[in-house]
């Protein structure tokens, strides 16, 4: 056994990117480090990262799930949803001085990844994200 395959569906408007991720357990495997957008794989124009807008984590209460920015050193905190809280839970950063949030370390690829805890058979995580993309050429990005 091991950690599951998640279930990705994605679908691009311009700058503006969705994905959807859905995965249910088998074991006890713990996902670490796991990219549910892999930055450092985009290709052109869309390589200058990503700037996270809205979107949900969902959880069954056996599991915990961080969502973070991939770094060397400290990967930089998204959202927890904690062992014990079931359901859904939304997040919504248009409102911030950027209008989302983007990674502001210099040492990690900037991927958002997943790190779960306490995984159990029949654990499911799901989440919904939106984000909008970054050209390299920084002149045209919305970041």
């Amino acid at each position: 056994m091991g950690a599951p395959t998640p279930t990705t569906q994605a679908y691009e408007n311009g700058n503006v990117y969705h994905l959807s991720w859905t995965a249910t357990w088998s074991d006890t495997t713990n996902l670490s480090d796991t990219a549910v957008i892999d930055v450092s794989g985009m290709t052109s124009p869309f390589t200058g990262g990503v700037k996270l807008i809205k979107g949900w984590v969902n959880a069954s209460a056996g599991i915990g799930v961080l969502l973070e920015f991939d770094d060397d050193s400290t990967d930089e905190l998204i959202l927890e949803h904690p062992v014990g809280a079931s359901g859904h839970i939304p997040f919504d950063f248009r409102d911030s001085p950027s209008g989302g949030k983007t990674y502001k370390g210099s040492g990690g690829t900037g991927d958002i990844v997943i790190t779960t805890t306490s995984a159990a058979s029949a654990d499911d995580v799901s989440m919904h994200l939106e984000t909008w993309l970054s050209q390299a050429d920084t002149s045209e990005s919305r970041i």
